[in-house]
């Protein structure tokens, strides 16, 4: 379906093996949870996805849990890595779940509800210059 988690699981592998590397695994822990959290907060997400997303950065995540959250133990960098495999696999289960549901703009990625709006605004863009158009002749 998509490739959005499997490139997520591939840059998490392509990361070294030295401690200097927790920084870059953070980086892509942000930007996944970031991904998917934005879109669970859609109001057409189903509560029962949208904890569920919760649920699983709470149990999985590291660099991106709330500040009165325990933190997760983490002692090498393949931990690390691993703990971040464990999350991006747990999600993409999830987006599969959301994807079966068949809600308009969303789907197994979830970035598709920012490209749809960001579509609409392109469309809006179109009718502007459009009605400019007409108004100059």
């Amino acid at each position: 379906m998509t490739a959005y988690f499997d490139d997520t699981h591939e840059r998490i592998s392509s990361v070294g093996d030295g401690f200097e590397c927790a920084t870059e695994l953070d980086a892509i822990e942000e930007k996944l949870v970031f991904d998917c959290t934005v879109c669970a907060m859609f109001s057409d997400v189903p509560n029962k996805i949208r904890e569920e997303v919760h649920q699983i950065v709470l149990r999985r995540g590291n660099a991106m849990l709330p500040l009165n959250a325990p933190g997760a133990v983490i002692e090498t960098v393949q931990e690390h890595k691993q703990l971040l495999h464990d999350l991006c696999w747990d999600l993409h289960t999830t987006f599969h779940d959301l994807c079966k549901c068949g809600i308009d703009r969303l789907s197994d990625d979830p970035r598709m509800p920012l490209w749809c709006l960001y579509a609409d605004g392109e469309g809006e863009r179109e009718e502007l210059v459009e009605k400019q158009k007409k108004v100059s002749s």
